[in-house]
């Protein structure tokens, strides 16, 4: 087996990749004013085959002035190779094959926007297998091949932002840390196929010192049945505030959305006594697993307590 030529580091690379882990640790705005959450700790990576790994190319000079903004994956030999979501999400389609000249273009290419609001780029697929809806972490979503401006070098192109709206960031410190798994196999074992899926849909200020939220999430090991919801509060004053909650509440919206799973997967709160100013909340759907540190992002928002 062949083995991904790494591009020797640079200081300025290094520095830069040391401050996108560090910006990526701590929730930022956008340029359009959106929040922006941290990476998920427990991504999984996209490629779903051993020994697969990713050059540290990030950044490195291309033709006509331009730069690498993310990095070469490879598992030789390549072609064909499963692709998996790294994270659960919503897929869209972003290019598809120029039938007169497959190797012309960006070729057939998707992206990811993740939960967590965290946005993944797959280039030069040789086939798209969800190009729309959503996806759990570790569901295979494609193949690697050679399609657009990469003919004759299969290999996937794997660009990161923190949100669609941000500039790309150094992939390699996250890939380089994320387990491979097999397709559909979500990174847990036997009986624990698939991460929970869900969102926090809404975040409000409802009165002096109060704020009401409402999401949903489940399990798809364990479709009918309810699971924690783990909400973290982190108040205008710094101080931080979890809250467990269960996701049994009525939501007739998410059972036609997702068959047989039932209608009872929605969580709300209402929390009063904050002090008044920015509040960020995060809400984690916890897998049925139980393991420590296995749950799935369901969104960060913002909000002002009056």
């Amino acid at each position: 087996m062949s083995t991904p030529t790494h591009t020797p580091p640079r200081w300025r690379h290094r520095v830069l990749a040391l401050l996108a882990v560090a910006v990526a640790a701590v929730p930022a705005l956008s340029p359009d004013g959106t929040a922006e959450a941290a990476v998920p700790s427990n991504n999984v990576f996209p490629i779903a085959s051993p020994g697969a790994a990713c050059n540290d190319d990030f950044g490195v000079p291309r033709p006509r002035g331009r730069t690498h903004e993310g990095v070469d994956c490879f598992q030789e030999p390549s072609r064909g190779k499963p692709l998996v979501a790294v994270e659960s999400g919503t897929m869209r389609t972003y290019s598809t094959v120029n039938p007169s000249d497959r190797c012309a273009g960006s070729g057939n290419a998707v992206q990811l926007v993740g939960d967590s609001v965290t946005w993944y780029y797959y280039g030069h697929l040789d086939r798209i297998i969800v190009g729309s809806g959503r996806v759990t972490r570790g569901q295979q979503i494609g193949t690697i091949g050679d399609t657009g401006n990469a003919c004759g070098r299969p290999h996937l192109h794997f660009p990161m932002k923190l949100s669609s709206s941000s500039r790309p960031i150094d992939p390699h410190p996250y890939v380089s840390t994320w387990p491979i798994v097999s397709p559909g196999g979500g990174g847990g074992g036997t009986g624990d196929s698939y991460q929970p899926t869900g969102r926090l849909d809404s975040v409000n200020a409802r009165g002096a010192g109060t704020i009401g939220l409402y999401g949903w999430s489940f399990d798809p090991d364990t479709r009918t049945q309810s699971i924690p919801v783990d909400v973290l509060i982190v108040k205008s004053n710094g101080t931080r505030q979890t809250i467990r909650l269960t996701a049994n509440k009525l939501r007739t919206d998410i059972g036609a959305a997702y068959p047989g799973a039932g209608n009872y997967h929605g969580f709300e709160l209402v929390l009063s006594g904050l002090p008044r100013g920015s509040t960020m909340v995060q809400a984690f759907g916890i897998d049925s697993s139980n393991r420590p540190g296995d749950y799935t992002s369901l969104g960060t928002r913002w909000v002002t307590v009056p």
